[in-house]
C-alpha cells in the first residue's frame, strides 16, 4: 500500500515539477497534503499550524511526517515549518485544510485569503471545519493509519458527488464570502470511533463559524441551495409502532424563491422545494398499499420535511442573522447597487419566510396494489 501511494504521488506531481524543480528528487521535497490551523490557547493571538507530508525515502521510519509550529499568521507559520525540516516545503499538493472550531469562530477570511493569493496553492482544495481542535482530530483519526490528505479529499469529494454535503472548495468560499448577499458554508468534520466523518455542515456569518447542521439538515440545505439532489430520508411511521420506519430515495429536486416587498421592514420569501422520490422501505405490517395510502405517505413526508426546513432556516436567520441558502441573491434586483452589507443584514433579519415542500412519489417498487 505504501509503495502504491508513492507511485500515485509520483504521477500526480510529474506535471508539477517543472523548470528548476526538475532537478530536485522527491526525497528532498515536503509535499504537504494536510494543513491544520488552531488557536494556540484561549484569547491568544497565536496559531498552531500543523502540516503532514509523505516520506519518499526508503530510510524513513514512517510513511508520513507531521510538523507543527506556533505563529501569529499562516505566512509566518510556513516560514517556521520550513525551518523544521531539511526538505523543501511544497504547498502545491495541499488537498485539505482543516480549521479548528474555536479558531473558526474568530474568523477565517485572512487565513484563507493568504492561501488563495498563493499561486502555488490550488484554489480547488477543500476547506473543512472540525469539531474541536483540527490537530487533535487528525492525530486520533489517523492513529492507526497514514495521515493521508488524498483520502480526506476523496471522502469530501464523494460526499459532494452524492449530494450529502455542500462541499466548498477554497475558491467557492471566497466567492460566497465576497458576494455580500449570501453566507458561506463548509463541511463540518467530526471524529467517529477512529475515523473522520464528513456528513454535517458549518454555517457562517460573514467569515465567522456560528453553527453546525446535522446530517439531515445538511441534506435539506443542499437541495434548498439547488446544489443537487440529496440521497434519502428515513422517518418513523406516524401511525405505526415506535420501530416501524419508511424510507424514500430522492430522484430529483428543485427550489424556487419568490420575494415580496414589505415596505421598509424587509421582505417575505416564498420558498418552494419540489421533490421526486421513490419509496424504498415501508416497515408497517400492511400487505398492500393503495393509491390513497401512497398519497398519505407523500403528504406525511412533505409535512415532516417542511417542518424541518422551516425550523432550520428560521433558527439560523433569527439567532445568527446568517443566510446559508443564498436568499439575498434573490433580493439583488430589489435593492440599489450601493446598498451596504449592514443595510441588507438589517432588512434580511426583519424578513419573514414560508417554506413549502411538494413531494411526488414516482416509483414504489412492489408496494402498490
Amino acid at each position: 500500500m505504501k509503495r502504491l501511494k508513492k507511485s500515485i504521488l509520483l504521477i500526480l506531481v510529474a506535471g508539477f515539477l517543472t523548470g528548476c524543480w526538475d532537478e530536485r528528487i522527491l526525497e528532498e521535497l515536503a509535499m504537504i497534503t494536510i494543513l491544520t490551523v488552531d488557536v494556540a490557547e484561549e484569547d491568544s493571538p497565536y496559531l498552531i499550524v500543523s502540516a503532514t507530508f509523505p516520506e519518499f525515502s526508503k530510510r524513513a521510519k514512517e510513511p508520513e511526517t507531521l510538523i507543527s509550529t506556533k505563529a501569529r499568521s499562516l505566512r509566518e507559520a510556513m516560514e517556521k515549518l520550513n525551518a523544521q525540516t531539511d526538505k523543501k516545503i511544497v504547498q502545491g499538493q495541499i488537498q485539505v485544510v482543516l480549521l479548528g472550531e474555536e479558531f473558526a469562530r474568530g474568523g477565517i477570511q485572512s487565513t484563507l485569503d493568504t492561501l488563495y493569493r498563493d499561486v502555488d496553492v490550488s484554489a480547488a482544495l477543500y476547506v473543512c471545519i472540525t469539531e474541536g481542535r483540527a490537530d487533535e482530530l487528525i492525530a486520533r483519526a489517523f492513529q492507526d493509519k497514514p495521515m493521508d490528505g488524498f483520502y480526506l479529499s476523496r471522502l469530501i469529494q464523494k460526499q459532494r458527488e452524492v449530494n450529502m454535503l455542500p462541499a466548498t472548495p477554497l475558491h467557492q468560499f471566497q466567492s460566497e464570502y465576497l458576494s455580500k448577499r449570501t453566507d458561506p458554508v463548509l463541511p463540518y468534520v467530526h471524529l467517529g470511533k477512529n475515523e473522520a466523518i464528513a456528513a454535517e455542515t458549518a454555517v457562517f456569518f460573514n467569515d465567522r463559524f456560528v453553527e453546525s447542521l446535522n446530517s439531515m439538515e445538511t441534506q435539506l440545505l443542499v437541495m434548498l441551495r439547488n446544489d443537487g439532489t440529496s440521497s434519502q430520508f428515513t422517518k418513523e411511521i406516524e401511525s405505526g409502532s415506535p420501530f416501524e420506519q419508511m424510507t424514500i430515495s430522492f430522484v430529483d429536486s428543485h427550489t424556487t424563491v419568490d420575494v415580496e416587498e414589505r415596505g421598509g421592514e424587509g421582505w417575505h420569501f416564498n420558498v418552494n422545494l419540489r421533490l421526486s422520490a421513490e419509496l424504498t422501505e415501508y416497515e408497517k405490517r400492511e400487505h398492500v398499499l393503495t393509491d390513497k395510502k401512497f398519497a398519505e405517505i407523500a403528504e406525511e413526508f412533505s409535512r415532516y420535511l417542511e417542518k424541518t426546513c422551516q425550523e432550520m432556516v428560521r433558527r439560523i436567520q433569527k439567532q445568527h442573522q446568517a443566510d446559508p441558502m443564498g436568499l439575498g441573491e434573490y433580493t439583488r434586483p430589489l435593492l440599489p447597487v450601493d446598498t451596504s452589507l449592514e443595510e441588507w443584514r438589517k432588512k434580511f433579519t426583519a424578513s419573514t419566510m414560508s417554506i413549502t415542500v411538494d413531494l411526488d412519489i414516482i416509483h414504489d417498487g412492489d408496494f402498490r396494489e
